[in-house]
């Protein structure tokens, strides 16, 4: 027996774990970049070492991931083919810059991934305590942080447009946590957790993040739950608990206030989107090349497209001290915009894709990352960016942790 190279192997695989916690609280909250730097550079270094000393051929790995992701493969080549022919103006080398930026750490998870196939258990049970550290981290942590700092910008602003977004792809890791975990003390705290998420975003005032999360724990509770009495009960408790929040948030914060009363009063539900959408996409959408092919990937393309194309300013959608468009089109439209009808019919196939697979993940088990990652997508993507804008990179995130989690990839189960 090896002893050596056994206690080699565990010290290997302790700092892979403690490297994939740090990735995660750096990808899913926007003051610790530095983390996120750290822990990609130890990933990729991990990696290598991992590859070179169990002889892993990246190349067979690699082929094998365009076969299972053609849909995602074909969306990618799509995007790159109208950077490359096209993007508008001179945009096309800050576009190829974004594009493989956004590709840049969903690969480097994909590569650290295959590299400790054979821990893929271990690494998806540490994915799930991450997230949930995480999500706790930014509703226990980042209110207090932010409020010290005492930026100019409203608290709940703060939160709204800064945070938002990583509960509600969290937030369901926690829940299911609640439900499916034996243990009491930490069912407890899960469900502290989960019921805290569900404050912050009522605080933040974000109507989109409150109906993702409705959604969500709706997906999780029919999928866990085994009974109609029981899902009946926990459906009631469920409903009392959230009334009562609402009437606590709805009487302590002006902004909950002022956004309950304008979704029972029809007042404003879009929070003039609508007026945007209106104003910009005649100006995109008005030729049959930017119909087909968009205007080019990203975000500065875009603005110099409405800056030269004369768009709207009006209704706080331009920053006059920068110079600059609000960007706040929600995904599927920014898809539009940035490559066409072509790209978004690719984008929702490859979307399907991934959204069968989860669904065939919980399907063969049951566990909390299969349901957590089904429900989390489902909630963001589907939901809350119907409303929102959101960062490619996610999607491309999902589509690797769909392929390289799944049960049926791994054929693995946990005990």
């Amino acid at each position: 027996m090896d002893i050596a190279g056994t206690v080699s192997r565990l010290n290997i695989l302790s700092l892979a774990k403690l490297t994939l916690l740090l990735m995660i609280f750096g990808l899913f909250t926007i003051d610790n970049r530095g983390v996120l730097n750290v822990a990609t550079g130890l990933m990729v270094i991990l990696s290598l070492y991992q590859v070179r000393k169990e002889n892993i051929n990246i190349k067979n790995a690699i082929g094998d991931f365009l076969k299972k992701r053609k849909s995602l493969v074909v969306f990618s080549l799509w995007c790159i083919v109208c950077i490359a022919f096209f993007t508008y103006k001179n945009e096309v080398k800050d576009a190829f810059n974004l594009f493989f930026k956004d590709w840049r750490y969903p690969f480097v998870l994909f590569l650290f991934f295959v590299s400790f196939n054979k821990d893929i258990l271990v690494l998806r049970r540490i994915y799930v305590v991450g997230a949930i550290f995480t999500l706790t981290y930014i509703i226990m942590a980042v209110p207090v942080i932010r409020y010290i700092k005492d930026a100019p910008q409203p608290l709940y602003l703060q939160l709204r447009y800064g945070f938002a977004f990583y509960v509600v792809m969290l937030f369901p890791f926690a829940l299911v946590g609640a439900v499916l975990i034996k243990k009491i003390y930490m069912k407890m705290m899960l469900a502290v957790v989960s019921f805290s998420a569900f404050i912050f975003l009522l605080y933040t005032g974000s109507r989109g993040g409150i109906l993702a999360l409705a959604v969500e724990a709706a997906i999780i509770f029919f999928i866990c739950v085994k009974n109609i009495k029981a899902l009946a009960l926990v459906l009631l408790s469920v409903a009392v608990i959230t009334g009562a929040g609402l009437t606590l948030a709805y009487n302590t914060f002006p902004q909950v206030k002022h956004k309950i009363d304008q979704s029972t009063h029809l007042a404003n539900i879009t929070s003039g989107r609508d007026k945007i959408i209106t104003g910009r996409y005649p100006l995109v959408m008005y030729s049959m090349k930017n119909a087909i092919f968009g205007i080019g990937y990203g975000n500065s393309t875009f603005d110099a497209y409405l800056i030269d194309h004369n768009a709207p300013k009006n209704g706080g959608v331009f920053n006059w001290k920068t110079k600059k468009y609000n960007l706040d089109e929600p995904l599927f439209l920014t898809v539009l915009y940035n490559i066409g009808f072509g790209g978004l019919i690719l984008f929702v196939a490859s979307m399907a894709i991934v959204l069968k697979d989860m669904v065939q993940s919980v399907k063969t088990e049951k566990n909390i990352f299969n349901v957590s990652l089904l429900a989390s997508f489902i909630g963001y993507f589907l939901v809350y960016c119907l409303f929102e804008k959101t960062f490619m990179e996610i999607y491309f995130l999902y589509s690797i942790m769909a392929l390289i989690f799944a049960s049926k990839y791994n054929n693995q189960r946990d005990e």
